[in-house]
């Protein structure tokens, strides 16, 4: 944690307020969609969860809620946040996870905003060290900003005790702050069988060779 001073009020004793706190002096209707890396929570690098299978990106339920977090937090306007609070998706979850009912794949489909790497070089943002604060540049001739896409799922539990397991996405369970839909989703369940199509809503049967933990990779086509 970081510890400095607050200044006007503003809480920048922890690492996300010292960020808004830099990023303070910023029009945030100059960022496209609101939602900026820079101004949430630094927890993991977005940039790897683009939605192109990687080993870099997978995931488990505790990474994923962190990256939802993470990007409910990049809200930088002083309008309400379009995106439900954590609290809410956990909830939705947690009703969805039980022994008796099928392994439940939560999914997140987001747009973000993050500087561009030369945009204090390009003087599109300029920097003010006595002050500590990110300014805008009057008269730039491009934007300082860069728009970037986010996917990320994962099994609500990755351990067969069996060898049988049965899967779901649900319609339900389908978050992010977008107005993109899943036209059809493949996941490759880590069995050897490649990737797999799903339909919403209904339960897929998957079968391994033996017990224990499987990471499953999905992206949307």
């Amino acid at each position: 944690m970081l510890f400095t001073k607050n200044t006007k009020g503003q809480d920048s004793t922890t690492i996300q307020g010292l960020l808004q706190y830099i990023m303070q002096p910023l029009d945030k209707n100059q960022i496209p969609n609101g939602y900026l890396e820079e101004y949430g929570f630094p927890a993991i690098s977005m940039a790897t969860y683009n939605g192109v299978l990687s080993a870099n990106n997978r995931f488990e339920l505790n990474s994923w809620r962190l990256m939802y977090f993470q990007l409910f937090t990049g809200w930088s306007r002083a309008t309400t946040n379009p995106m439900i609070p954590i609290s809410s998706v956990n909830n939705t979850i947690k009703i969805n996870t039980s022994p008796s009912l099928p392994i439940a794949i939560p999914l997140l489909i987001g747009a973000y905003n993050t500087v561009k790497s030369n945009a204090f070089s390009s003087n599109l943002l300029s920097y003010n060290a006595s002050q500590r604060k990110v300014y805008d540049v009057p008269g730039r001739t491009q934007s300082p900003y860069e728009s970037k896409r986010l996917f990320a799922a994962v099994p609500v539990n990755q351990y067969s005790t069996d060898g049988s397991e049965s899967f779901i996405y649900r319609s339900n369970m389908v978050w992010g702050n977008t107005t993109l839909t899943i036209s059809q989703l493949q996941i490759n369940f880590g069995n050897g069988s490649g990737l797999q199509t799903l339909t919403a809503n209904t339960p897929i049967n998957i079968y391994y060779a033996d017990t224990g933990a499987y990471m499953c990779l999905a992206p949307i086509i």
